[in-house]
C-alpha cells in the first residue's frame, strides 16, 4: 500500500528496510518509473540515489 501511494504521488524511487535488511545493514531500492529494485548497502545509498536521479 505504501509503495501505491509512493508512485501515485510521483515519488521516483523508494527505499525499502525491513528486519532481514536492517539486520545485513541493507536496503532494498526500488525505481517507481521502471519497477526495478535492488539490494544495496546501506553505506551506499546515497551514492546510488543520486546515480538513479541522475
Amino acid at each position: 500500500k505504501q509503495l501505491q501511494q509512493a508512485d501515485k504521488r510521483g515519488i521516483p524511487i523508494c527505499v525499502i528496510i525491513g528486519a532481514e535488511e536492517a539486520a545485513l545493514q541493507k536496503c532494498g531500492l526500488k525505481n517507481m518509473k521502471t519497477g526495478e529494485q535492488v539490494k544495496i548497502g546501506l553505506t551506499d545509498l546515497a551514492d546510488e540515489v543520486k546515480k538513479q536521479l541522475g
